[in-house]
């Protein structure tokens, strides 16, 4: 499933905004929720390429999948690791994994290639 279209970073190695622009769109929180419950399923991958891209919305998503009690998994940018309180509602909500590209640990390579740092 997936619940958000591109990235909001320009990184210029990534083929992301390449295929889907430099606008990261949302699916309506509550008709991913609705499909989730159609859907019946007990564990599910996000497709999304940076599901936490934006916290205020990846919170108010987490926040909504709590009561399904399904477990999940997906792709997301290091800065997730910045917000303590959407890593806890990641797990609540039933986060079992994300995948996170690490390119770089040196501040100074990461800037040359466009990544927010």
């Amino acid at each position: 499933m997936q619940t958000t279209r591109g990235c909001p970073f320009a990184c210029d190695f990534c083929s992301v905004t390449t295929f889907f622009g430099r606008t990261y769109r949302f699916c309506p929180i509550p008709g991913i929720i609705s499909e989730l419950r159609d859907l019946k399923a007990k564990l599910v991958a996000f497709v999304d390429d940076n599901i936490g891209g934006n916290f205020k919305r990846a919170k108010e998503l987490f926040s909504e999948l709590i009561p399904l009690k399904l477990k999940w998994y997906s792709q997301a940018s290091i800065n997730i690791s910045q917000d303590d309180e959407l890593l806890e509602l990641a797990r609540k909500s039933g986060c079992i994994g994300l995948f996170i590209g690490l390119e770089s640990l040196s501040t100074q390579n990461l800037e040359a290639v466009g990544k927010k740092v």
